[in-house]
């Protein structure tokens, strides 16, 4: 079998499409159909998915169309970056109707591909509109974790957000597979990376992501998504992966008084120092850990609480929510700024400025007690102890200690 991935089904790029479509809109022969059908089939035999003769249909229809898509509306929350390089940004999706396969076949790379096949056809033509729907990007795929936080679970929803024309009134599919959904908002942090999608290169991507955010509670460990922008004929297509972010009103379980966050998948028990998986932001398995090895004991809420009517509770509890602290990303942030601010005059004492500095620039204040302060050291001293055996002598052996003491001072100083 031959396998064809994702972005291999989404088009393919405009050099490898020359010989195969022209400008023209018309319906292509049997013959470049044929053509076209057979690449799309060669690029598929280095992944492991079968593409059918009837494909012809949705793959011509697809090509014809592939300078032709809607980007997915999305707002900027903001954009972290280092030596100018974009390290992820923060961004809200809005609500709307997504077109939404779900397959479980074995490997990731499988999943999504027979789940884009029935998402072409869907596109092409089965659909009440009876007509070609248009194509948004990216074509997103929700990857779930296995309880032990590092392989992929089989089942991969692949979907695409319904055209602008089409969100108000979106079509259906004539097969049971393909289902409408309307999603609330969401908010994410999205990276990016080029190169193909597997769940060797996503599961790398997860790694980094989670390395230079941190150790966060408001973001999602069971969840993730990877979004594909670009066809498979660029070298380095372009991909994201995207973390979601948790609804932020929801108060956390009374239950995390007495565990700690280890790893994003992780935590530890603060009584036995039991170590839990953390998984599908459940904490029913903390909860029977806790009553088993510690008794009925009830779980109190230790957050401070006053009596009657607060007006600032809810200020309170936003302030608590996000008081979530990144090493990585705020160092980034203090250099940046320290690099914006004009030169000092060379004549300045450095010591002194990292001294007022010192709490505006804390982790940069740290470097400069280490590296700016003379260190101590003995080789002075060796200097002239060596100098003072040159000038005493067997034939001067009559000077005395103040006289020596001019004499290096003279010897050392002119």
């Amino acid at each position: 079998m031959a396998l064809i991935s994702l972005e291999d089904l989404e088009g393919l790029d405009d050099e490898q499409l020359d010989d195969d479509i022209t400008d023209n809109p018309e319906p292509m022969d049997e013959e470049e159909g044929g053509r076209l059908l057979s690449h799309w089939q060669a690029v598929a035999s280095a992944h492991q998915v079968s593409v059918p003769a009837e494909m012809t249909g949705p793959i011509q229809e697809m090509t014809r169309n592939s300078t032709q898509r809607e980007p997915l509306p999305f707002a900027n929350i903001s954009c972290h970056e280092k030596m100018g390089e974009v390290l992820f940004e923060e961004r809200v999706y809005p609500a709307g109707h997504w077109a939404c396969v779900t397959r479980g076949e074995k490997l990731y790379e499988q999943s999504i591909s027979m789940a884009f096949m029935k998402l072409m056809r869907f596109i092409c033509k089965e659909n009440t509109a009876g007509r070609f729907l248009g194509m948004t990007v990216p074509v997103i795929s929700n990857v779930h974790m296995l309880d032990d936080g590092t392989s992929f679970e089989k089942d991969v929803e692949t979907a695409f957000y319904l055209p602008a024309e089409f969100q108000s009134n979106p079509p259906q599919s004539s097969d049971s597979d393909v289902t409408i959904v309307y999603r609330e908002p969401i908010r994410v942090f999205a990276r990016t990376f080029f190169g193909t999608t597997n769940e060797e290169t996503v599961s790398r991507q997860i790694h980094l992501l989670w390395e230079i955010l941190g150790l966060r509670d408001d973001l999602r460990s069971d969840r993730y998504i990877v979004a594909a922008y670009e066809n498979p004929g660029v070298p380095r297509r372009r991909n994201e992966i995207w973390f979601i972010r948790r609804d932020l009103k929801k108060k956390f379980s009374p239950v995390w008084n007495h565990f700690d966050l280890l790893t994003a998948n992780k935590v530890k028990c603060r009584l036995c120092s039991t170590e839990l998986s953390y998984i599908n932001k459940s904490t029913s398995s903390m909860l029977r850990n806790y009553r088993a090895r510690h008794g009925n004991e009830e779980l109190a809420d230790t957050r401070v609480s006053t009596p009657g009517h607060n007006l600032w509770k809810p200020l309170d509890m936003e302030v608590e929510n996000n008081s979530t602290s990144n090493t990585t990303v705020d160092s980034i942030v203090e250099v940046q700024r320290y690099l914006a601010e004009t030169n000092t005059p060379r004549a300045q004492d450095p010591l002194q400025y990292w001294k007022n500095n010192q709490k505006t620039y804390p982790h940069l204040y740290q470097l400069a007690l280490k590296f700016l302060c003379t260190p101590s050291s003995s080789v002075p001293c060796e200097r002239v102890f060596s100098k003072a055996g040159e000038l005493v002598s067997k034939k001067r052996n009559r000077l005395g200690a103040k006289t020596l003491q001019k004499l290096l001072f003279l010897n050392k100083s002119v």
